[in-house]
């Protein structure tokens, strides 16, 4: 009866060591694509902005074109908000991305 249940520990042991070792190559798989898609939305808020940027320099220089009147309070809501939400968004993501960096100390079993 005794080798019985040392062979139970055994095999008990050896599917605890395979469990661990699946989730800790998915929990290495979840970090990449995080990071990765991190990037990516990085990418895409600079590229906004780069974007936004370069249409309201082109806007303010803009040769031979005459200026329309205001358009009303809605515009002019949409163009004092703009800059803080955008400003918001990129230091959500900063440090979004700041996170997923830092390295995870797993616990010692």
């Amino acid at each position: 009866m005794g080798a019985s249940a040392r062979e139970i520990e055994r095999q008990i042991r050896e599917t605890r060591d395979r469990i661990d070792a699946n989730l800790r190559r998915l929990e290495s798989r979840a970090a990449s694509s995080a990071t990765r898609y991190g990037l990516i939305g990085a990418a895409v808020v600079a590229a906004l902005a780069v974007g936004g940027a370069a249409f309201l320099i082109y806007r303010r220089r803009a040769p031979g074109r005459a200026r329309r009147p205001e358009r009303g309070t809605l515009s002019r809501i949409v163009r004092q908000v703009a800059p803080a939400l955008a400003a918001a968004a990129s230091t959500a993501l900063v440090r979004r991305l700041s996170r997923l960096s830092r390295p995870t100390h797993e616990t010692a079993r």
